[in-house]
Formats: structure tokens, sequence, C-alpha cells
């Protein structure tokens, strides 16, 4: 409503300032005069209005720039709270997972200033768990992801860049799984699988499942040695 007032606004307002000026010049004339001289207009109209429109041009995308920095504030922090929220839905999955499975959260990604939201060490292998929290879930399908109609390749490709640092940091083959909440995963195509690029797909509800679906890697031994490496 405000960016739409703006021009008459910034129009207006010189307008008014220009009468304001232009009656104390009147006055302070008349005064230097005894009141005995009609002074013409201090600002001739044209120009008034030509100032006005600039300045009703101004404020308007000033109030533009203004409403579109509130709005991409208030977008990016619903964007975190979403995150957030399916962060902890993930963390919350991951405790129902036996105990010979280890799990780390927000470890700090090697060689880079991103984070990765889980880290799973156990007896099917080790993984890594990133989180999104999509309303309308993701659709697999010809070997692609997508959300909402649009490429998840993004995606695709920070779960394995996370995956290749961690299997370089421990030297264990490492499994990227993303954990989608909200609407969960579809595939279309009868022997198309949730996987994409080496990327495995699930929800929430099934995260459990799909770790413990691969079959026996390692031992507790080795389990151990894994984790040294990732403190």
């Amino acid at each position: 409503l405000f960016v739409a007032a703006a021009p008459a606004v910034g129009y207006f307002g010189v307008g008014v300032g220009a009468g304001i000026l232009d009656g104390q010049f009147r006055s302070v004339a008349s005064s230097a005069v005894d009141g005995g001289v009609e002074t013409g207009p201090m600002f001739d109209n044209g120009l008034v209005h030509q100032v006005g429109l600039v300045a009703a041009f101004a404020l308007f995308l000033m109030t533009v720039s203004t409403a579109q920095k509130s709005m991409a504030a208030r977008q990016s922090t619903e964007a975190w709270r979403i995150g957030a929220e399916g962060e902890r839905l993930t963390a919350r999955a991951l405790q129902e997972l036996p105990a010979s499975y280890r799990v780390q959260h927000d470890l700090a990604m090697p060689g880079s200033k991103a984070n990765i939201d889980h880290v799973v060490t156990g007896p099917t292998g080790v993984f890594t768990v990133e989180t999104k929290n999509y309303k309308s879930g993701v659709t697999i399908t010809n070997g692609r992801v997508f959300g909402s109609g649009r490429s998840l390749d993004h995606v695709v490709q920070q779960a394995r860049r996370q995956a290749a640092a961690i299997a370089e940091k421990t030297g264990t083959t490492v499994t990227p799984i993303v954990c989608v909440h909200g609407g969960g995963v579809t595939v279309k195509g009868r022997r198309q699988e949730p996987i994409v690029d080496g990327v495995r797909f699930c929800s929430g509800r099934r995260l459990i499942e799909t770790i413990s679906s691969y079959p026996a890697e390692l031992s507790d031994d080795e389990t151990d040695v894994v984790q040294r490496r990732l403190a």
C-alpha cells in the first residue's frame, strides 16, 4: 500500500513544500517593504511540477527497494525456520537407530564453511544425511529429481559433495542420503529407484528403514575407527 502511495506522497510533498517556502518568502518580502509591494510566486509552476515528478519517481524506487529487502529478509527467515524444523525431525528419527549406530549432527564439511546435517556410522556403512523440508515433496522420474516442478540437481550435487568430503576424511565408502520431510518422495516408473546419481532419497518416516536396508559392511572396530577420524 505504501509503495503504491509513494509517488503521490513524493509529488504532492514537493508541491506542499514549495507552497510553504513561497508563503514564507512572500511574508519576508512584504515585511521588508512594509507590505507595499506585491511579490510574484517564488517558484515557477512548471519547475515545481517537474521536481515533483522526479521526487515521486525517486520515492517510488526507494520504497520498492525497501519492500524487496524486507520481503527477502522475511523469506530468508522463514526458509531457515523450515530448514531447522526439518533437521530436528531428522535428528529425532535417527534416535530410533540401534545402539550399534553412531550419529553425529551438524559436522563441519572439510574444506568448506558449510555444515553436514548428519553423519551416520554403523554396521551397514557410513551415510551423510542432508535434510530437506518440502511441503510438496519431491518426485523422481527418468533419473532426475524435481520439487514443485523445478529441478533439484543442486541438491543432488550438494549431497554428493558431502559424501565425497567424508569419504576422503575417513577413507571409507560413504552413501549420500537426502531425507525429505513434508510431501515425501514419489517415484515414477516401475523400475525406477529413489536414487539419483548415487544419491538415495527417502522420506523421514522411512529413514531408519533405508539406512538399515544396506548389507552389513562395518564391524564395531571399524565403526570406531571411522568415528575417530571424524572427531
